[in-house]
């Protein structure tokens, strides 16, 4: 797929989705923010991104994919920032966190934009953390939880599905 793919937090699970996000859609930019400039600096380098946001803003405008891969709390916030933001009419915003309650609640401020947002879980980890510990295989055969609400459309779940079929994860969508 073609697009821009903005990834907010670039620690493991962060840097591991860039990853295979750029692995399996090669013709896509893959831009990086992470509030530790030398995290977002080192993905950069270590080829996880394709190019450095100054900030959340700036990534996020022209962002065909938005992924927060950010603390729960932290994911909260960001969703309430970008509802506030001009984004590309067809984006989709997904998350990461374990927890969902709050931030499928929170991502009502999207809803009435007409943004769509699709929450998500990727069932694996590491002992390991940063941007230095991810790799394409961490979601390999691994559970991805996704949790759309009622009034998303099957095509934009498919869509996420395909942005991420380079995680070789299984896909399950529950409520």
């Amino acid at each position: 797929m073609k697009g821009r793919v903005f990834v907010i937090g670039l620690g493991l699970i962060g840097g591991s989705l860039a990853l295979c996000i750029k692995k399996e859609h090669g013709d896509a930019t893959i831009v990086g923010f992470d509030i530790n400039s030398e995290q977002a600096r080192l993905a950069k380098m270590l080829g996880v991104i394709d190019e450095i946001a100054e900030d959340i803003q700036s990534g996020a405008i022209d962002a065909n994919l938005i992924i927060i891969s950010a603390p729960v709390n932290e994911t909260e916030e960001i969703i309430q920032f970008l509802a506030g933001l001009p984004l590309h009419p067809e984006v989709i915003v997904t998350d990461t966190g374990s927890t969902k309650s709050k931030i499928v609640g929170g991502a009502k401020s999207l809803k009435d934009r007409g943004i769509t947002f699709i929450g998500g879980h990727p069932m694996a980890g590491s002992h390991k953390s940063g941007v230095s510990a991810a790799k394409e295989i961490l979601f390999e055969n691994a559970f991805y939880l996704l949790t759309p609400q009622d009034h998303i459309e099957d095509s934009k779940v498919e869509q996420i599905k395909l942005w991420l079929t380079g995680t070789k994860a299984k896909f399950l969508t529950i409520t």
